[in-house]
């Protein structure tokens, strides 16, 4: 969905049209980011006008330490950061469209005798895949609208492209406790032996994520691997927090870090082994009887139990519905 770009640092001007208020009525505008969650960051006030509701927006954002690699030879791409505005008179409200920032990017250089680069020609390729050309002057290159993200430099006669991640995953995404899982890492522009950190993290709704484990690793022929593993013990401790706060399952993430480079991986969750055992209302095992359970994640696995007993080898964490011959039963 296309949305509209706003130069960074500069006022933004917020405008809804109304019907049926006389001019002078004052204008509520909820400024709201877009993410996991719609969070709130700010109100302003203004007045309506001509039919027209009008204020003003000073972006006061933080500094944001993630960043996610560009879209090259891979289906990742940088997350724009999207806003919008609701804009309320009495008990009448209205929705602006997504608003994205966009910002001033200056690109300084110099040749191997520290010489500033003066007319070379270039071309740039964006976070959001469009290309910009233009000459070198005095070593640099500016942009006025650059959006978020990092971009790759081509020199005329020249491949220089900044050493960049190109692509974080896990092995598999879903694996069992206590397993070792592969983490995966390609990359373009960085020499052998190059020193990479992995970060483990429990992600969190609320973006608190809490850190899991630290693993130092090296590049070796444009990629980064290690190996990490999780107990079913670490797992149920996690599983505890997630209930309170969510009722969700458990879910991990890495970040790695390469010479200032940074890049997430998707989602990793983790099975275990589950043991069901059901008797009757006189207390004799099901045998025989066939089940349905339906896990946390949306799956189902069906059987029979023998002698009451059934054993999921690798069941998703969470709630789990088991459906048996007209029984209705909620088991963790």
């Amino acid at each position: 969905m296309s949305a509209a770009k706003v130069p960074y640092g500069k006022p933004v001007k917020l405008l809804i049209d109304f019907q049926g208020f006389p001019d002078g009525r004052l204008v509520q505008f909820e400024i709201w980011r877009k993410g996991l969650e719609e969070e709130k960051l700010s109100e302003v006030y203004g007045v309506t006008r001509a039919g027209k509701g009008i204020g003003t927006w000073n972006p006061q954002l933080e500094e944001r330490e993630e960043v996610m690699p560009l879209k090259e030879t891979v289906n990742q791409q940088v997350e724009e950061e999207r806003y919008f505005f609701i804009a309320k008179i009495d008990d009448k409200e209205a929705r602006s469209e997504d608003m994205v920032f966009v910002y001033p990017l200056d690109i300084y250089l110099e040749n191997t005798n520290a010489q500033p680069v003066d007319g070379a020609n270039y071309t740039i390729t964006l976070s959001d895949g469009s290309k910009r050309n233009g000459v070198f002057k005095n070593g640099h290159a500016k942009l006025e609208k650059a959006p978020a993200g990092k971009f790759k430099l081509e020199l005329e006669e020249h491949d220089f492209v900044f050493g960049i991640i190109v692509n974080a995953r896990w092995e598999k995404n879903r694996t069992k406790c206590g397993e070792e899982v592969k983490m995966i890492v390609d990359v373009k522009g960085f020499e052998d032996e190059t020193p990479a950190k992995f970060l483990i993290m429990e992600q969190d709704v609320n973006r608190k994520h809490d850190d899991i484990a630290e693993i130092e690793a090296k590049v070796q022929g444009n990629r980064v691997e290690a190996t990490w593993s999780y107990s079913a013990e670490e797992v149920e401790e996690d599983l505890k927090e997630k209930e309170e706060e969510e009722k969700g399952e458990p879910e991990y993430f890495f970040h790695v870090k390469i010479k200032g480079e940074e890049a997430k991986s998707g989602i990793l969750t983790f099975t275990h082994i589950l043991d069901i055992y059901l008797e009757d209302e006189e207390g004799h095992p099901l045998d025989g009887v066939g089940y349905t359970i339906t896990f946390s994640d949306g799956t189902q696995r069906k059987g029979k139990l023998i002698g009451g007993e059934t054993t999921i080898e690798d069941a998703p964490y969470g709630r789990a519905i088991i459906e048996v011959e007209g029984y209705d039963l909620i088991i963790k």
